[in-house]
């Protein structure tokens, strides 16, 4: 749809239908800030994790569930050591992530903002027996680049603190006077 038909109080809605929009059973969700530090693994999610785990709502592809508070270790598989969240804050991180599109349908409502979603869709989340799953591996490695609206090169803010590389901001200053 139009931008100016989907502000930022109706940021699920634009989501919703997107994900309407497709049947895929998986999809994986970046938001626009992402900016990748290295190439992502080839390998992400080891189907076989996908297909023991039919309450999997989301697999998470950076360093969210693996720096949440207590992390379970699963099992290794494929290369990947598997860990499930087991703290409920921010269950339902906008971090990137594979998701299962049926099951993040059922707990996304419209009408909220992208924090809205994250900390009401981690209520709804948390009250159902979905699981989150992620790996010590970080198959995505990206920095924030946005922080609070403005353009932040420190990366300080994140946990570990990450950025691009000296070269890249050279040459993103001198392509774009970023």
């Amino acid at each position: 749809g139009k931008f100016e038909d989907y502000p930022v109080d109706k940021w699920s809605d634009a989501l919703i239908k997107l994900l309407k929009q497709t049947d895929d059973k998986l999809v994986c969700l970046f938001l626009e800030d992402y900016w990748l530090i290295r190439p992502a693994s080839r390998i992400v999610v080891p189907k076989a994790i996908l297909d023991d785990h039919t309450a999997l709502i989301r697999f998470d592809l950076t360093s969210d569930t693996i720096g949440s508070k207590k992390p379970k270790r699963l099992y290794s598989l494929d290369g990947y050591d598997i860990f499930e969240r087991t703290d409920p804050q921010y269950s339902f991180s906008l971090q990137a992530a594979v998701w299962n599109r049926k099951l993040l349908l059922d707990v996304l409502v419209p009408g909220e903002t992208p924090w809205q979603v994250e900390l009401n869709g981690s209520d709804r989340l948390n009250k159902k027996d979905y699981r989150v799953f992620g790996t010590a591996q970080w198959p995505v490695m990206y920095t924030i680049a946005v922080n609070k609206g403005v353009l932040d090169k420190t990366g300080d803010w994140m946990q570990p603190s990450r950025t691009l590389s000296k070269n890249d901001w050279v040459e993103l200053e001198r392509e774009f006077g970023i």
